[in-house]
């Protein structure tokens, strides 16, 4: 009588203390069919990560251009991108582009540049009014899809 009890003791410790190849094989799958999507979205995160530092940089670049212009003395060229003077009442529309590089630097050496910013100062309507200025940073980058990215800003100043 005590091996009987014995024996269904050995049976039952040893048939409720681990997992069946089954159980684990369904966890596994489980785990897998979870973890799947999380790492195929990894080279998306990454790409939209790229994508945001480039725009902040070229917004960056952009806010550095304005406070240039908005600095300079009215009427006269700026001092550190040598952007035109704010066009009068009546005037043509002012454009034109150059390019910087990562620094914010201008450069004339397009092979160094990293943005090409284009502007234009629209007069104003009537006199006294403040003048439109529309900036653009534009550039190329193997993360965005169609190849190019870009930023704009628009902004208004008085003479």
């Amino acid at each position: 009588m005590n091996c009987k009890i014995q024996d269904s003791w050995i049976r039952k410790k040893s048939g409720s203390a681990a997992f069946s190849l089954i159980e684990v094989v369904l966890a596994l799958g489980i785990v897998a069919i979870a973890l799947f999507p999380m790492v195929a979205m990894l080279p998306v995160g990454i790409r939209i990560q790229k994508d945001t530092v480039d725009e902040t940089a070229g917004i960056n670049i952009l806010s550095a251009i304005i406070a240039d212009r908005r600095a300079s003395v009215s009427g006269t060229t700026s001092l550190g991108y040598s952007l035109p003077a704010l066009p009068q009442v009546g005037a043509s529309v002012v454009s034109n582009s150059f390019s910087v590089t990562d620094e914010g630097v201008k450069t004339n050496n397009t092979a160094t540049s990293r943005y090409k910013i284009e502007y234009r100062f629209f007069p104003p309507p009537i006199p006294g009014a403040a003048s439109l200025l529309h900036f653009r940073a534009s550039w190329s980058t193997a993360a965005a899809s169609n190849g190019t990215g870009c930023v704009e800003l628009i902004t208004t100043m008085s003479n």
